[in-house]
């Protein structure tokens, strides 16, 4: 039998001077004949030529369908969906704006408690842990925000529910488009203040943040004219070489 992709084609020459032939196509292990049209000897090379195009232009077809699928580039290698840092979330799922109780941890602050997903509480108590020890206060403000939380906020910022974006001030995200409708994004503060471009937290969190998988996301850092650089965001451990810029949220 013929190896998958080939085509080949047996010619006999009747008493009558005209000729059949016949047409076989091989692929994925199986071969598939058919008699081609009778025509007189004269026309057959020509006759078989116009055939075989068919049959080859059909294995090139076929042969695709049903070739098994290829490895292109390593998982590692692939980009990151914009959705990456709670794909987790999604397959279980949730809703943005709608997580249950048994997958969020209230975090004491001073002033209002601050709810945040399990996984990334974990990774935020040790981030304190290390800023403590290093002299460098972290408090969280504004944590997960329900989907009744976010739809107040935005017709506070934006005048109505079904005004347009560009009329928000500040820059604010539809229900159930908010990061901090995944529990995994918080505002935060030090010495009572939201942290700013040029304070020694920022840089500190920039020099520290990532190995704990925090990350001030790329729409957020303080090298765009709408910065907000206490907005943080946990994205796993690899955050820090893959997050920042895996999409453009706006954070509210």
């Amino acid at each position: 039998m013929a190896s998958r992709g080939e085509a080949h084609i047996n010619t006999t020459q009747s008493s009558d001077k005209t000729t059949v032939s016949r047409y076989c196509l091989s692929f994925a292990s199986t071969e598939v004949c058919r008699i081609g049209r009778e025509v007189p000897s004269v026309y057959a090379v020509g006759a078989a030529q116009e055939d075989a195009l068919l049959i080859v232009t059909t294995v090139l077809l076929v042969g695709t369908l049903l070739a098994p699928p290829q490895p292109t580039v390593s998982a590692a290698e692939e980009p990151r969906s914009p959705h990456a840092y709670v794909e987790d979330l999604i397959d279980d799922g949730l809703r943005n704006g709608r997580l249950p109780h048994d997958r969020l941890v209230d975090i004491p602050t001073e002033q209002q408690g601050c709810l945040v997903e399990t996984e990334a509480a974990g990774a935020w108590l040790r981030l304190v842990a290390r800023a403590n020890a290093d002299g460098i206060d972290l408090t969280p403000g504004w944590c997960y925000r329900s989907i009744t939380a976010q739809k107040q906020t935005y017709i506070r910022n934006c005048g109505s529910l079904t005004a347009r974006q560009s009329r928000c001030s500040p820059a604010t995200s539809r229900p159930g488009r908010s990061n901090h409708g995944w529990g995994r994004a918080i505002d935060i503060t030090s010495g009572g203040k939201l942290v700013g471009c040029h304070s020694e937290t920022y840089q500190w969190l920039v020099d520290n943040a990532a190995d704990f998988g925090w990350v001030n996301p790329e729409w957020a850092q303080c090298t765009r004219s709408r910065s907000e650089p206490w907005h943080w965001e946990w994205g796993g451990i690899d955050a820090g070489k893959s997050f920042p810029a895996r999409h453009n949220f706006v954070a509210i």
